[in-house]
């Protein structure tokens, strides 16, 4: 530290400290393995500080080495007249533990490849020198890869109770991604999704792309980020090329997406002729098979083909009343085809008992 015409300058190194010390609640065990900070600003402003608090004829400039979820992030970061911004590039973390830990419980997420990020943020400290509870920070731009995936975002958050108990209180971010279903590993997603029901094919192949635009909106998502409520991501959808074990869809099907956890999903996609649409609520019985159930289905493939994809259904009560035009499933490969013994395609209508006893579930045919 040196002081040179009233204006103060100072540098400082750290090495090897544990983040969890000074936050309690961190959800993710970090280390800063290295840090260098230079700061230099009028002395006079910060004797004044207590009766005056602003810091804006002080300029700072961070570099930090961070070690957490098993990867690592390079933080860089400026302090302008009370204006900062921060650039981070994570590499190499690993996104099971990221999801174990922001998601737990959730078993039906298989090994996935490690995650890379870069994150440019900026905002102001004026909140933090007026001794306000909530920070905002503007997200000017998000680009994530794992493996084939990829997908870029921008918007604000808020973090309330940043210096004792942080959480991000608010999140608004206008979402844009590609999916590569050649590249996901979907018999284990299905598998661990339907605890290995009886009733769900043992093989699933999905080719084909998707784009997703739309917007990601959360709260409280480091004090209670699995809360029915806390996150909705809206948007539309197109998909590209889709095959579904064999069974081609529409070179190109567009629709919308809502995705509630612990409240909805929904589905609707439109292409030439071919038709997926589905919503599905949580399963709130006793013993449930599948941790979502539907609640209307629309399926049409392939109409002017000798061998079309036609149903639909809708949920009634406890009953979900299923039309089949035709359903080929061998073809499909879905059960229930082999474990009831049914095969070639279905016709006619069902009833499908949403109790979870796997005996009331196909009650007529």
């Amino acid at each position: 530290t040196r002081l040179q015409q009233g204006t103060i300058q100072a540098n400082g190194t750290t090495n090897d400290i544990s983040v969890g010390k000074f936050v309690s609640n961190l959800p993710l065990p970090t280390e800063i393995r290295s840090a260098r900070v230079d700061v230099s600003g009028r002395l006079q402003q910060l004797l004044e500080f207590s009766e005056s608090p602003n810091l804006s004829s002080f300029t700072a400039n961070l570099d930090a080495n961070i070690a957490t979820a098993e990867g690592t992030v390079l933080a860089t970061g400026e302090l302008n007249n009370n204006q900062w911004q921060t650039n981070l590039r994570a590499a190499n973390l690993n996104t099971n533990y990221l999801l174990d830990t922001f998601a737990p419980n959730n078993e039906s997420i298989p090994e996935l490849d490690n995650l890379n990020a870069q994150v440019d943020l900026t905002g102001s400290i004026n909140p933090i020198l007026n001794g306000e509870a909530n920070f905002p920070i503007n997200v000017n731009n998000v680009a994530v890869q794992t493996g084939n995936q990829s997908l870029t975002a921008r918007g604000d958050l808020l973090i309330s109770d940043l210096t004792t108990n942080p959480d991000i209180a608010n999140l608004d971010l206008d979402i844009n991604s590609n999916i590569d279903f050649d590249a996901l590993p979907i018999d284990e997603i299905v598998a661990n999704a339907s605890n290995n029901n009886e009733l769900v094919a043992e093989s699933v192949n999905i080719l084909g792309k998707a784009q997703f635009s739309g917007e990601l909106q959360g709260k409280n998502l480091i004090s209670a980020p699995t809360e029915p409520g806390n996150i909705a991501l809206t948007g539309d959808v197109r998909l590209e090329d889709l095959v579904f074990n064999d069974v081609v869809f529409d070179s190109v099907m567009t629709g919308d997406l809502t995705v509630e956890p612990g409240e909805r999903i929904a589905i609707d996609l439109q292409g030439e002729k071919d038709v997926i649409a589905a919503a599905l609520e949580p399963c709130t019985a006793d013993r449930c098979r599948l941790p979502y159930i539907p609640t209307s289905v629309e399926l049409r493939q392939g109409e002017d083909t000798n061998q079309p994809v036609i149903a639909e259904g809708e949920k009634q009560g406890d009953i979900f009343a299923l039309d089949i035009v035709n359903f080929p499933l061998a073809l499909l490969n879905l059960a229930p085809g082999q474990p009831l013994g049914i095969e070639g395609a279905l016709n006619g209508n069902c009833l499908l008992y949403t109790s979870p006893s796997p005996r009331d579930l196909l009650s007529h045919l």
